[in-house]
């Protein structure tokens, strides 16, 4: 049987506290099963930070909190953890 590539989903988060559950809910969902789900969070303000623990404490993603450094920054970051 051939094993399944790992798909990394990369997602930079700032100020994202009313969609960003939703969208995590989606990713979580998908019907490929091998998947890591990196979230940086930008140095958001809102309740970004809560939302994002609650996926971490349950196993479903990977959390990184940090300085808001900007979308490109934290895209590069994202890009170097990715597998």
């Amino acid at each position: 049987m051939k094993s399944e590539k790992l798909v990394s989903i990369i997602i930079p988060a700032f100020n994202t506290g009313p969609y960003i559950g939703r969208m995590l809910n989606c990713a979580v969902a998908q019907t490929y099963k091998n998947i890591e789900i990196i979230v940086v969070n930008d140095g958001s303000t809102d309740n970004t930070v809560q939302v994002l623990r609650e996926f971490e404490k349950n196993g479903k993603i990977h959390l990184i909190v940090g300085q808001n450094v900007g979308y490109g920054s934290s895209f590069l970051q994202l890009l170097q953890i990715a597998k």
